[in-house]
């Protein structure tokens, strides 16, 4: 039985799907992003999402994860399927 996030995020992190949906996390809430926006309501909108992301970031760290590390491997992962999506689009848009 788990007992502590501690576990469950040492449990993630041992599979590649799970490092994968961390790393997910991590980039949709804007965790390593720029703070680009002036505007108060979206400030306060993107902080909130960015807590979400510290929060996992945290959870990787106290889990004995390297948070720089998996967010390379999400990389990689993140490319190929860009790729594979360049070409399916290609594919349907020559035999379409």
């Amino acid at each position: 039985m788990i007992t502590s996030e501690k576990e469950i995020m040492t449990a993630l992190l041992a599979t590649e799907a799970g490092r994968l949906f961390c790393g997910t996390l991590m980039r949709e809430t804007g965790v390593f992003a720029p703070m680009t926006r002036t505007e108060t309501n979206a400030v306060l909108m993107l902080e909130g999402q960015r807590s979400v992301g510290v929060r996992v970031f945290t959870a990787v760290v106290n889990a004995g994860g390297d948070p720089v590390a998996l967010m390379k491997e999400y990389a990689v992962w993140f490319k190929q399927q860009q790729k594979q999506n360049e070409k399916q689009q290609q594919e349907e848009q020559s035999n379409g």
